[in-house]
């Protein structure tokens, strides 16, 4: 039997600690009609990110915890990157914190700029010709930066560096203030 780590039992009791009488369906109807009311006119329950408009169409929008886990080298932190970006981009409301165990926070701004400049990485930091950049790429790279730089204060970015021995309940934490902001 595997072990459950004591800050998850806390978190579920901590979940569960308030309990809502138990009422007939008749007495429900109501608030059931007005929680799902809430929704009426919408596309999304969720945050919609638009790139991948089957995703989208699928889940109805993203919505709570995310956690995205495949095998070494499939892809992971990109799609994490465009998900996210694409998020924040659409959502005026909504934040992105990237919580990175292996990856410094430099390498991910990184990959950040990179996705949004349109640009691989390899230009993006040695540039194209002599190091330099073309046009069009000097344009596209200022521009991300703009976006960049505007997305910022709804974007965290965590690292064993600047976020040494993360628990569950630190990230939630950490979630929860760059949401208010």
């Amino acid at each position: 039997m595997t072990d459950i780590p004591q800050e998850i039992v806390e978190r579920v009791a901590e979940r569960h600690r308030t309990f809502e009488p138990v009422r007939s369906v008749a007495d429900e109807l109501a608030e059931h009609q007005a929680r799902i009311g809430k929704y009426r006119g919408r596309d999304y329950i969720g945050l919609p990110q638009k790139t991948l408009r089957k995703l989208d169409n699928m889940t109805l929008g993203l919505r709570g915890l995310m956690l995205l886990a495949a095998a070494p080298n499939v892809g992971k932190t990109t799609l994490g990157v465009q998900l996210g970006l694409d998020i924040v981009t659409q959502n005026e409301d909504a934040a992105f914190l990237f919580l990175s165990l292996e990856m410094s926070r430099w390498d991910m701004l990184t990959r950040m700029t990179s996705y949004l400049a349109r640009m691989d990485w390899r230009t993006l930091v040695f540039g194209s010709k002599d190091g330099t950049f073309a046009l069009d790429e000097y344009q596209r790279l200022t521009q991300a930066k703009a976006v960049l730089a505007g997305l910022a204060p709804r974007l965290l970015i965590l690292d064993d560096t600047n976020f040494p021995a993360p628990t569950l309940a630190r990230v939630i934490d950490q979630a929860r203030d760059r949401k208010s902001t």
